[in-house]
């Protein structure tokens, strides 16, 4: 029976004689996570894409754009007329 003195020396005796089954499980380990991320952002692109593509086909009787602001009173003519001339420059 090991003592818990030889289990770390056993670990790591075993682990230098098996290195390449450890290097492919290593690689393994982060080629899934590659893909795990590639395709969470290949998602959100096409999810993305399909919206822009599905406003830019819409006829502009279809199509709106709602803009919603916290402003004070006092400042609400200079806000508005600022919102009102980059919404009507927006292109997609």
């Amino acid at each position: 029976m090991l003592g818990s003195e030889g289990l770390p020396r056993t670990v790591i005796r075993r682990s230098r004689a098996d290195w390449p089954v450890l290097a492919a499980a290593w690689l393994l380990v982060l080629c899934a996570i590659a893909l795990v991320a590639a395709a969470t952002m290949y998602n959100d692109a096409v999810a993305a894409g399909g919206l822009h593509r599905a406003i830019r086909d819409a006829p502009p009787a279809e199509t709106a754009v709602v803009a919603r602001a916290t402003v004070p009173l006092q400042r609400l003519p200079e806000v508005d007329a600022l919102v009102v001339s980059r919404l009507g420059r927006v292109r997609y």
